[in-house]
């Protein structure tokens, strides 16, 4: 029996755009059936090109945008205290959960955050969710302008993943964060979560309203589709597909590792 991708479940794929390893593999594993939605990046050099391939593909319609702070260069002018000396992104001074903005600085970020968005919406892309490059949306100095875009624009919103991370505070931050994301009606799914190898109790996607898995698909040295950032959860998702043995796959949900079943579909 074919299996497809239940209604109730994202699978996406980020980083589309990045480069032509990581736009291929997601085109890849779209025409495999691993994956329902992708992320693309607008401030890579590989933009154009990745466009130019996603139009060929009009079933998949299920198109957000991959906002980068982090990698490459910005599409605006932004302080240099947050670039390197070549002028890109600098993560190290960015990505870090006590970054305080100043009111110049967040009007910057979201000025840069709206031109990501609309770098594909000029080009035709019709997109209907939003993330982020090394999930930066979620930390305290961006999530509000987030979420104001995601509203302006009619977007959908990831949510944190709520995991254990074994820090009390963080996960409870990201608890709240969520329900905030879902008071405004702005989630994507009603659960985001990473799919993990391993398992220890068992629960069925049919229980869940929806929830979203992340993938990051591209192609290793033999040139076989893999993931780049975890592949043993990523050939497991496939075999979900291709084997009629393996039926499940385990992410972290709430803390604790579950064993969601796929069989049926």
């Amino acid at each position: 029996m074919h299996k497809i991708i239940p209604l109730n479940v994202i699978a996406n794929a980020d980083d589309f755009g990045f480069d032509k390893l990581l736009t291929d593999g997601c085109i890849l594993a779209f025409e495999r059936g691993y994956i329902n939605s992708i992320s693309i990046m607008t401030n890579t050099d590989y933009f154009n090109e990745a466009v130019s391939v996603l139009k060929k593909y009009p079933s998949l319609r299920n198109i957000g945008i991959h906002v980068n702070f982090t990698a490459g260069k910005p599409l605006t002018n932004m302080d240099k205290r947050f670039l390197t000396s070549e002028g890109e992104w600098n993560p190290t001074v960015i990505n870090k959960s006590y970054t305080i903005l100043d009111k110049r600085a967040r009007a910057a970020f979201y000025k840069e955050l709206c031109c990501q968005i609309e770098q594909a919406l000029k080009v035709g892309i019709n997109v209907n969710h939003l993330n982020s490059h090394h999930h930066v949306h979620i930390l305290p100095c961006f999530t509000g302008m987030f979420m104001k875009a995601a509203s302006n624009y009619g977007l959908k919103l990831r949510l944190a993943q709520t995991n254990s991370s074994g820090n009390f505070l963080k996960n409870l931050y990201r608890r709240k964060l969520n329900a905030i994301i879902v008071s405004k009606d702005l989630h994507y799914a009603n659960y985001f979560e990473y799919p993990y190898s391993s398992n220890k109790k068992n629960q069925s996607v049919n229980n869940i309203e929806t929830i979203e898995f992340m993938f990051h698909p591209t192609f290793d040295e033999f040139g076989e589709l893999t993931d780049h950032y975890d592949p043993i959860s990523f050939n497991r998702w496939a075999q979900c597909f291709t084997d009629p043995v393996s039926e499940k796959i385990a992410i972290i949900k709430d803390g604790a590792l579950c064993h969601y079943s796929i069989a049926g579909f």
